[in-house]
């Protein structure tokens, strides 16, 4: 990144998980981990984690929204 833009940090990491059943476990585990490494806690940490789904569950309530608001 500091060759590319400049920045000395990622703007976002993708992680693909195999076993969809897993992705709860996954993303509490990982949010441990980066809070170790980051020495944060809940309140304190510095990035967000979000999943695919709930990451369409948003665009569908904005599309939801904007739909209602033009009809």
């Amino acid at each position: 990144m500091s060759k590319i833009s400049g920045a000395h940090y990622y703007n976002s990491v993708d992680i693909a998980i195999e076993d969809t059943t897993k992705i709860e476990f996954m993303k509490t585990f990982i949010d441990r981990e980066l809070m170790r490494y980051t020495s944060t806690t809940d309140s304190t940490k510095p990035y967000t984690l979000s999943s695919l789904s709930e990451i369409l569950s948003s665009i569908q309530s904005v599309t939801g929204t904007l739909t209602l608001f033009l009809g």
